[in-house]
């Protein structure tokens, strides 16, 4: 069980200029949801600067809304490319795990320690406990990757890392079952779609599985890419049409869902927009969208790919982690600039809600660039360094034969 047995079958790739273009446009999936998540924090700490109305709070509300959907993108692009990885290229499984966690903690590690740092510096703004022996729990917790049962984590969008490695844990397993069964590709599909149905019918009783499903989403376009390529390449350009009304249409259901909670984002949300039809709606058409999303990106050749291989973002893709853990510093340095603007300088503060968001997007950068060249492919990495999603996406998409 531990070794994941048997060699995987075979995958054809294509040419070296459709593999460049699959590696541009993973990177550019990231980098878009990426800004998207930096752009509703924005919206959490500015927002106000806009006096909640007029052509600014609206584009901020919109962005705010979306990422209730950048989360489970990011859960599939780890189910794709993990899950493929190992249906692929078979790996030990601690050595699996091990490799993982050597990806995530040395980041995690410097991004926290500078948090811990700051509360230290500046106790009136610690989330820190206040007895020595909670904060030692605290701490212990954060460490651990344990951050999704924490209200709040000391790097609040480090929530997400629990999700992380529980799925690190588990799909090692689920491609041992199904060698174990030997599964071909098709009954594998089934499983996963049927793994997906009582994902989905289990958020009657817990809302945990609400990120599982965006990993499962993730190992279902793994499995069904190929046979997806060959219908969408003989209609690409209604495939891109449709992607672009599904894609539209799924960012009005999130603003027509969550619009209300843009001005009062600390009031608790009604519990009508989580009962479970409400949530099965907005599930099935976010996973639909991240699938034809996936296999425009990955196995088409038209405007969706060109736009997801667009160089910045490709380039703000390949330093995401950083991107994600540290943009929270910028932040806040942003946020202690405005205010010191607004009280030296009597200006209209909608004024300053552009130039606070360039601001904030050029720190962000350059913190995030700075720790992704010293740390994540730098001299503080552990093991090998980083080199992106190639090596990865390599082996992650598995042969299913046409038919």
């Amino acid at each position: 069980m531990l070794s994941i047995l048997s060699s995987a079958p075979e995958t054809t790739w294509g040419s070296d200029t459709q593999r460049s273009g699959r590696y541009y446009a993973i990177d550019g999936i990231r980098g878009l949801f990426a800004v998207v998540v930096f752009l509703a924090h924005f919206h959490i700490q500015f927002h106000s600067l806009t006096h909640d109305k007029g052509v600014l709070f609206f584009a901020s509300s919109v962005t705010w809304c979306i990422t209730r959907a950048a989360v489970g993108i990011f859960f599939a692009l780890s189910g794709f490319l993990f899950y493929g990885s190992l249906l692929k290229r078979p790996e030990p499984y601690f050595a699996f795990v091990g490799k993982r966690l050597r990806r995530l903690y040395p980041t995690f590690l410097f991004a926290f320690s500078i948090y811990l740092l700051f509360c230290l510096l500046f106790p009136s703004t610690s989330k820190l406990p206040d007895t020595l022996e909670a904060r030692g729990v605290y701490i212990a917790a954060n460490l651990l990757m344990l951050q999704g049962l924490l209200h709040p984590p000391m790097i609040v969008q480090s929530w997400t890392l629990t999700f992380t490695c529980v799925f690190y844990v588990s799909v090692p397993l689920v491609v041992w079952g199904f060698r174990r069964l030997s599964l071909m590709p098709k009954q594998r599909l089934f499983c996963l779609l049927g793994l997906w149905c009582v994902a989905l019918c289990s958020l009657q009783v817990s809302p945990v599985m609400s990120n599982g499903i965006g990993f499962i989403t993730g190992m279902i376009v793994a499995e069904s890419l190929p046979w997806l390529a060959i219908k969408t390449s003989t209609a690409e350009r209604r495939a891109e049409l449709m992607a672009g009304v599904l894609f539209i249409a799924a960012c009005v259901m999130l603003y027509a869902g969550f619009q209300w909670h843009t001005r009062s984002l600390g009031a608790a949300m009604p519990r009508e927009l989580f009962s479970f039809y409400a949530v099965a709606c907005r599930v099935g058409a976010l996973s639909l969208t991240t699938v034809i999303l996936f296999t425009l990106a990955l196995e088409g050749n038209g405007l969706m790919r060109r736009a997801l291989s667009f160089g910045p973002l490709a380039a703000l893709g390949r330093l995401s982690y950083s991107w994600y853990l540290m943009h929270g510093i910028a932040l806040k340095a942003t946020v202690y600039l405005v205010q010191n603007t607004l009280t030296r300088f009597h200006v209209e503060s909608s004024l300053l809600f552009v130039p606070a968001l360039l601001l904030a997007m050029l720190f962000a950068w350059a913190i995030a660039s700075g720790t992704y060249h010293l740390v994540e492919a730098g001299r503080l990495s552990i093991g090998p360094h980083h080199v992106g999603v190639r090596n990865t996406l390599s082996a992650a998409k598995p042969q299913v034969k046409a038919g």
